[in-house]
């Protein structure tokens, strides 16, 4: 019975072991054509990783450069450099060993910088790291859970009045779209916005709408009859 247990105790430590480690990717917002920068951290409990692997999994049109990429200054090790490599489902493997097996230091940060760019059309979506392993200085492996984020592709949403800008803002694709409210003006009728997408599609959209001028009609009465009317704009 007591080897039982202690056998029971030991599984749950190492499955303690196993989620004890946390990497989080924080969302990006990114419009088409342009490079930014994403960072993954790293929260641990173990001081003493030397090596990882994780693979990275991103939207379609949402390019990974390697220049740009790299390890943050949590590895003091000397010439330490992050390695990129594609897997044959385009997935990108991203590596790290310290062969003199010097730990990464501090238990929380950013443990790598990675430069992403948009192609123009890119729509965005959610994105992954799995796989995710690292080793100790003991050759232990510690596996922290897979996470996903979002890089939003930001394209402008643009309202027109009768030709002259009204109001813009920038959209992630795929966000539900909801008319803005018909703008007012004293003595005109507001056509309406033209159709508006359901979704915001991977590319710039233009509503437009227009003010037509009213009509009234102007008496002169005499003596309570009518003497003359006229329409009057």
């Amino acid at each position: 019975m007591k080897k039982y247990i202690l056998s029971l105790l030991a599984l749950s430590l190492s499955l303690l072991s196993v989620h004890a480690e946390r990497v989080t990717v924080s969302n990006v917002d990114i419009k088409p054509g342009e490079t930014k920068t994403l960072g993954i951290s790293l929260e641990n409990a173990a001081n003493n990783l030397v090596s990882f692997q994780m693979d990275l999994d991103l939207p379609d049109g949402i390019k990974l450069n390697k220049e740009g990429s790299a390890l943050s200054g949590r590895f003091s090790e000397e010439g330490a450099e992050l390695n990129v490599g594609k897997l044959p489902n385009g997935n990108y493997r991203l590596t790290f060993t310290s062969f003199s097996l010097t730990p990464i230091v501090e238990t929380t940060g950013e443990i790598i910088t990675l430069s992403v760019t948009a192609e123009e059309s890119a729509a965005g979506g959610k994105a992954s790291l799995s796989n995710i392993l690292f080793v100790t200085s003991n050759s232990d492996k510690v596996m922290p859970e897979n996470t996903t984020f979002d890089i939003n592709v930001l394209y402008t949403l643009i309202y027109k009045v009768d030709g002259e800008e009204y109001k813009s803002a920038s959209v992630a694709c795929g966000t539900t779209l909801t008319a803005e409210s018909e703008p007012t003006r004293e003595g005109y009728t507001f056509s309406g916005w033209s159709e508006i997408p359901s979704t915001m599609p991977a590319s710039d959209v233009t509503i437009t709408g227009t003010f037509s001028i009213n009509s009234y009609t102007l008496s002169y009465l005499v003596d309570g009859d009518e003497y003359k009317t006229m329409t009057v704009v």
